[in-house]
């Protein structure tokens, strides 16, 4: 009894006294961006980056899953609360993986429109439950588009947005029944609207803009009162510094700033959360490390451990296991303040050729890919390779790096390939030299 008198007194002020609804989203559901401080602006990464910016889906290369749990507020837990959510990201391509690309591209007869071009969708349901008595949970859907020398020549941008469903209640049992500040009504429903940037201000420094709420929903279950989620606005950046000491690799630094709305009429100091964090991977990207810290107003502090373990089979398939744990020490100490996530993220590697949209361009690409396998199963069978393969190996190289745009950072040059031959015609040629 005492446990459902604490959760209705919670519902009825709204979490007033520290945390409003839905609070566990701002805590991060991301076990690998929270290792970090919840300091993911401007890298893309999807499946981790979609809940902070769903522009950071822009650029993703792989389909991509996260299913994760955790207690994600440990001080006040007592096994009383926990969490689960899923989240799903597929790029656009020419191979149809997405649907929506391939239908398209059947209604416009084969030429894939702009929009389904060089971008991403998005989909996650979160929950948050104490015990059997109170849930939270959103359902989400997520688009976001590379606009590369679209709004600009040479500008290298990614735009997102999203759109939440809310949802929060009492599950029905007498005592809730019963309570005449209910009535009848155990639920509300609400809907709010995030929109992000990103601008990529080298090929190592990416800045990341979001307004979290920027249609803010009303989530209040009592009929006729208003309680709406306060907007957010967030700003930051990642830097990929690179690998020292032949030891750490691929280490990456982030920090930024996220800011609160205050309700009108509200003269108080701006609500400012500061995060920094940093990352870094052994073993060939095998075994990945983070910390990170955050800290705001009112004392409020949060130091972050996060742990990863990554396996890839069968070349396209990748699979990585993530841990953090979070430590506030200056916040109910008391009552026990560690707070514990788990993820689960899966991984399906797509060719290069799957993203691109001519039959020339896809066919060359193709052929890269193909030369790139061959090589790899002769390397493992310890055979040789002879002067026409490495002349060939060469000659596709040297396309590839002319033509092909990359994949990890944005080309603002392209050359055309029309006038290099191709390993046929190069048959040809010679065949006709001898004659």
């Amino acid at each position: 009894m005492r446990k459902l008198v604490f959760v209705v007194v919670l519902v009825l002020l709204g979490f007033s006294f520290s945390y409003g609804a839905f609070e566990f989203l701002d805590n991060g559901t991301s076990v690998r961006v929270r290792g970090m401080g919840n300091a993911m602006f401007g890298i893309f990464d999807g499946v981790n980056g979609m809940e902070y910016n769903p522009a950071l889906m822009a650029n993703t290369k792989n389909i991509e899953s996260r299913v994760n749990f955790g207690l994600p507020f440990g001080y006040v837990d007592e096994g009383m609360m926990n969490m689960f959510s899923f989240y799903g990201v597929i790029p656009f391509c020419n191979r149809g993986y997405a649907g929506i690309d391939y239908l398209a591209g059947v209604i416009m007869g084969g030429n894939v429109p702009f929009f389904f071009r060089e971008g991403a969708i998005g989909f996650s349901y979160n929950r948050f439950n104490v015990l059997d008595l109170y849930y939270e949970q959103v359902i989400s859907f997520a688009y976001a588009k590379n606009l590369d020398d679209y709004i600009s020549k040479g500008a290298r941008i990614s735009a997102g947005v999203k759109f939440n469903l809310y949802n929060l209640g009492l599950i029905p049992n007498p005592d809730t029944q019963v309570n005449p500040y209910l009535g009848d009504k155990l639920t509300a429903w609400g809907f709010g609207l995030d929109v992000g940037v990103t601008y990529d201000f080298s090929y190592t420094i990416r800045l990341g803009f979001a307004i979290q709420n920027l249609i803010k929903p009303n989530t209040a279950i009592i009929e006729g009162n208003v309680s709406t989620l306060p907007r957010k606005i967030k700003f930051g950046a990642n830097w990929l510094v690179g690998s020292f000491f032949g030891v750490f690799e691929d280490v990456m630094v982030g920090g930024g700033v996220t800011q609160t709305e205050r309700e009108p009429g509200d003269n108080r100091e701006l609500d400012l959360t500061y995060h920094l964090g940093a990352e870094t991977w052994f073993f060939n990207r095998i075994i990945g490390l983070r910390s990170g810290y955050e800290f705001g107003l009112n004392q409020f502090s949060r130091i972050s451990l996060g742990l990863s373990f990554s396996y890839v089979f069968m070349d396209e398939h990748e699979v990585n296991i993530d841990y953090s744990v979070s430590l506030m020490p200056n916040f109910f100490a008391a009552m026990g303040d560690l707070s514990h996530s788990f993820s689960l993220v899966y991984r399906f590697r797509l060719p290069r050729s799957a993203f691109a949209y001519t039959e020339e361009k896809i066919r060359e690409l193709q052929f890269m890919e193909e030369l790139e396998k061959r090589k790899k199963q002769m390397k493992e069978l310890n055979v040789p390779s002879t002067n026409t393969n490495t002349q060939s190996s060469t000659t596709t190289s040297t396309t590839s790096t002319t033509s092909a745009p990359s994949t990890s950072a944005p080309s603002t040059t392209t050359q055309s390939t029309d006038s290099t031959p191709t390993p046929s015609e190069k048959e040809k040629q010679k065949t006709g030299t001898k004659k």
